[in-house]
């Protein structure tokens, strides 16, 4: 049985019931980026991959040295590297999800 204790918005981490047998969110902890009319899109921010962005994105000249770990943010749109941030200014194509955090990026893999 599920309870909701808040509405759903930005900023909402939704926490898969003990009970989730779907492989793709047993255990997670997804982060809700946007919600409205049009849909919804979360990233997962539980499951860390064990390697650095630097690593997996080595054409990418900002993130050069940066240590980072990647996660695996969810089961959709795999060929999509999402990033949370925190910046002063929101960069173009970003999502400002709450308190600074902001979601961007388009880098196809």
């Amino acid at each position: 049985m599920m309870t909701m204790k808040a509405p759903l918005g930005k900023g909402i981490f939704l926490i898969a019931a003990p009970s989730l047998r779907d492989p793709n969110f047993r255990q997670t902890v997804v982060l809700l980026c946007e919600h409205g009319a049009e849909g919804a899109l979360g990233v997962v921010v539980n499951r860390p991959t064990g390697m650095s962005v630097s690593e997996a994105l080595p054409q990418v000249p900002i993130l050069e040295g940066q240590r980072h770990v990647l996660f695996s943010g969810g089961p959709v749109q795999t060929n999509q590297v999402m990033m949370l941030y925190r910046l002063d200014q929101l960069p173009e194509n970003s999502h400002h999800v709450f308190d600074g955090i902001c979601l961007g990026g388009d880098t196809d893999l």
